[in-house]
Order: C-alpha cells, then sequence, then structure tokens
C-alpha cells in the first residue's frame, strides 16, 4: 500500500464532494462548486480524436492537475478508451472505461511498487454523452464518470517525480468534443 502501510499513517485522500440525487433515485458524488477556486485555466483540445495511437499530455510540473473529458457515445466507435495517469517507463494508473459493457476500471497493478488491484464499477452508457473528470495530486486519483454517476479513489506513490498523462483506445475512436487539462493549486 505504499507510505500508509509502511509508516502506519493514514489520512484523507479526497478532494471535498457533494452529494445529488439522479433522476433514478440513485446518489451521485461530485466534487463541489468550489473546486473552481483552485484550478488554473490550462490546456484545452476541442474536437480531438483519440484512437489506438497512444496520445500524450502535458502536465502541469506540480503533478496536480484535473483532467475533464466529454464525448457523445453515438460518435463512439471504441470498445474501450485507456487513460494513463502518474505514467512513467512501464508504470500508470489506468482508467480503463468499457463502453459496450457500460463499465469503468481503476487500474493500479502497474501503478508503482507497491499498490495492487484492479477495481471495477457500472456507468449509465444509455444517457449518449461521456463525460470524465479526473483529479491527481501527489498520491491520489479520483475520477467522476457523468457528472458523479460512478466514482472512484485510490492512492499511488510513484518511484518518479516525472510522471506523465496519456489516452488509447484498444482499436475505433473515441471522438472527444472537449479534453482539459488544468492544474490544481493546492
Amino acid at each position: 500500500y505504499g507510505p500508509t502501510e509502511k509508516e502506519n499513517w493514514r489520512g484523507s485522500m479526497s478532494y471535498p464532494r457533494e452529494l445529488k440525487m439522479l433522476p433514478d433515485g440513485r446518489l451521485a458524488l461530485y466534487p463541489v462548486e468550489e473546486l473552481e477556486k483552485v484550478i488554473q485555466k490550462g490546456k484545452i483540445y476541442e474536437n480531438m480524436v483519440i484512437n489506438i495511437t497512444q496520445r500524450d499530455f502535458e502536465v502541469p510540473k506540480s503533478g496536480a492537475y484535473r483532467l475533464k473529458l466529454s464525448g457523445n457515445l453515438r460518435k463512439n466507435t471504441a470498445g474501450i478508451l485507456e487513460i494513463g495517469l502518474k505514467a512513467y517507463e512501464d508504470k500508470a494508473t489506468v482508467i480503463r472505461v468499457d463502453f459496450w459493457k457500460g463499465m469503468v476500471s481503476l487500474d493500479r497493478r502497474k501503478a508503482d511498487a507497491g499498490s495492487k488491484g484492479n477495481t471495477i464499477h457500472e456507468f449509465n452508457r444509455e444517457c449518449g454523452d461521456f463525460s470524465l473528470t479526473v483529479l491527481v495530486d501527489r498520491s491520489s486519483v479520483e475520477f467522476f464518470v457523468n457528472e458523479g454517476d460512478a466514482c472512484m479513489t485510490c492512492t499511488v506513490f510513484p518511484e518518479k517525480e516525472k510522471q506523465c498523462l496519456w489516452m488509447r483506445t484498444k482499436g475505433g475512436e473515441f471522438a472527444c468534443d472537449r479534453v482539459s487539462v488544468e492544474e490544481i493549486i493546492l
């Protein structure tokens, strides 16, 4: 588990969230609006197509950032979208979105020397639109699908300070209406 196990400490690892009721009666979690106050505008890409060729994105030197992407599932020909976070050499924390099955996973099996596990959650793929918000800081990754329809949080302790962000599909194309990478000022 990285330093939390080795150094016998625990702490809060998530940004403040708000609860809201979805139309189908389920609860959703999403970061509070006040988070916008610590977001520094960054790189925005419009009408970007992600395919099987890995596309690398520049991340802030601080390593704390928010990734947001959105697209229409009706335009999507990709079965699976993969997003590598805190990536270096052959290591990465991977968010895997399976559009066919309506499943999203957070895979830490190759994240660092001590992390383990692959957590899977369903999301509503029938809504037509897809959005993903990812919050990354020095030792945590959290993400929210479709404004909180699904969310996950984990700790990650990469051994290298310089880390990158990448995206690719496992066949087909995912047409993003918008992708943004913005620094979180901590």
